[in-house]
Formats: C-alpha cells, structure tokens, sequence
C-alpha cells in the first residue's frame, strides 16, 4: 500500500515533534540513577535515593532550571535508552567509556564535575608491588560486574560481583588476590570494617561529567554554567563532604 506523501512526512516528524512538545511545555525530562545500592556513591536510605551521584546530578539540574524525574534503572538499561533517544543526559561518566563510533556520533559532554579514582585492594596482609600491570597475569582479580578496567588483559581470572560492597566483602574473605574498588566507596566501607582489607596503590584517575543526548544540545551551555557556579561557590565540595564516612560498626 503506498502511503500519500503528506502523511509520510508527518509520520517521520513524529519523533522530533515529540521531542519539541516535551521541550515547549517544560515537561521533566525522565532521568536515570543507579538502582543499584554503591555508597556513598548512590543508594537508597529510607526510602530516598541519595549519594554523591544522585545529590551532585541534583544539585546541577537545580541550578541550571531545569525539570526533571528520576527514575532508578539498571546501568546497561540507562545506556541502552539513551542511545535510542529516549533519555536525555545521565551522571556521573567519563568520556573515555563512550568511545565507540555510535556513541561518538549521539553524545556531549559537560565541563567535569569532580574526579574520581579507583584503587586496588588486598586481602588482610596479603599485599604484594603492582609497578607492572603484568604481575596479575596469574591472579585472580575481583571486580564490579560490567565494567571495565585498564589493563585487562593482563588479569588471570576475573571474578565479576554485583557491586563494590560485594567486591570488599569477597576480597576481605580472602577468596581473591587483588581488587579493584573505587576509592570513595573503599574509604566509606573501611570505616565501617577497619583493617578489613589493604587499600593499595591508585588503578586509575577519571574526571566524571554529565553524559548530554544531542537530542538536547541546547541543554549543554545551562549545564556548563550550573557546574561552575557550584565548583566557584564550594557547594560540590560541601556535597562530597555531606557522603562522609559512617561510624564503624560491628559485621
């Protein structure tokens, strides 16, 4: 059946129509989170989502005017959405992740908004020199499932676990060589459960940004502001400060 030439048109401006109404009438742009509890990082309290992620994604969008709902939804989902254009922008990420031609073609990015560092971990007394990548060629190594990590290749075997809790918790059993945990996460778990485990030597550095669809380029210029006001006026450092460590507390 052919279909008359006016109504294709419309049916393919359907899509940015959708996106123009979305925009016109200043409805809150459906936003991602973790549904995954990481803290300090990100998780639920009370009934609440919180952590440094969520409170700084927050924090920006406030500032810059701009409306929007949080959903929680799981990593691979979030990107998956956005990459359909179904979801405008997520927190916190590193360009580095996104680099393949795809994602290159779909994607902005904001000015950084804090840095970040991951660390490797050993059991109690248990730690030896990681000058060279290569030395884990016949370790066993614990990692966060679906990430991934510089020098890779060199890990004997790779233990995947639900997230940085679960990875301390198995690395503090003895049941791997090494971990690898982000440091924020490492510190915050530590104070809860000193001498638990040895935190070693950095894995690797990363500046975390704002992930922008270019669906809403426009968007980028009131981010970037956003974020130099809450850098210039301190109130990212005060939210990093608010996800302290907790009290320690008997396992």
């Amino acid at each position: 059946m052919k279909i008359p030439f006016n109504r294709l048109i419309l049916l393919l401006m359907l899509p940015v129509m959708a996106l123009q109404a979305q925009t016109d009438t200043n409805e809150p742009l459906i936003l991602p989170i973790y549904d995954n509890d990481k803290p300090p990082l990100a998780y639920k309290e009370k009934g609440e989502y919180r952590g440094i992620y969520i409170d700084l994604f927050k924090a920006v969008l406030e500032e810059a005017g701009i409306r929007y709902r949080f959903v929680p939804m799981p990593a691979s989902r979030n990107q998956r959405m956005f990459e359909q254009g179904k979801i405008a922008m997520a927190c916190c990420v590193n360009p580095a992740w996104y680099k393949e031609p795809q994602q290159q073609q779909m994607q902005l990015f904001s000015y950084p908004l804090f840095y970040t560092q991951d660390m490797f971990v050993f059991p109690p007394k248990k730690t030896f020199s990681i000058d060279d990548l290569a030395v884990l060629r016949d370790k066993r190594v614990a990692l966060v499932r679906g990430y991934g990590y510089i020098g890779s290749e060199n890990f004997s075997e790779r233990i995947d676990l639900k997230n940085e809790q679960a990875v301390l918790d198995f690395i503090a059993l003895g049941r791997a060589d090494v971990a690898i945990v982000n440091e924020r996460a490492l510190d915050y778990w530590l104070a809860r459960y000193p001498g638990a485990v040895e935190k070693g030597p950095v894995h690797d550095r990363a500046t975390l940004h704002i992930q922008l669809h270019r669906n809403w380029h426009e968007l980028l210029g009131p981010l970037n502001q956003a974020i130099t006001t809450l850098l210039d006026t301190g109130a990212v450092e005060i939210i990093l400060a608010k996800a302290s460590t907790p009290l320690p507390q008997t396992r």
